[in-house]
Formats: C-alpha cells, structure tokens, sequence
C-alpha cells in the first residue's frame, strides 16, 4: 500500500465512525493506524502519510493543557 492509499483509509475511517470524527472531536494518533495492515502500522511510509495529513489540514494537532498552560 502507498503513502495515498494509506492517507485515504485513515480519513475513510475517520468519516465512517459514529459519530463521524471530523470537525470538534479528538481521536489520538496511535489510534489512526488501528485499521491498517499490522506490518505497516509503524512505517515510515505510515508516518510521512499522517504528516501529510497534517500539513493539508486534514488533521489538526490537538493543544494540551497541562496545570493551566496550554503546550
């Protein structure tokens, strides 16, 4: 599986849950790459997908707070 087909399951994924995970709503990273293939869960190629991801704003990075200051 390439870097697109793998970008595609994780927002297929992210859609088809219900309620769907999009917009307000917080799934943790690790948790992407459940409905993947075993072999490729921790790839570099899974990796690089996710990060694009991130960088076309299909993903947002949550901010932690932590004892009143955001990280």
């Amino acid at each position: 599986m390439d870097k697109r087909g793998i970008q595609l399951k994780i927002i297929r994924k992210l859609m088809s849950m219900s309620p769907p995970k999009w917009g307000a709503s917080h799934t943790e990273e690790i948790n992407l790459t459940k409905g993947l293939p075993k072999h490729l869960r921790g790839e570099k190629v899974t990796i690089k997908a996710i990060d694009e991801l991130y960088s076309f704003g299909f993903l947002l990075k949550a901010k932690k707070l932590v004892s009143g200051m955001f990280l």
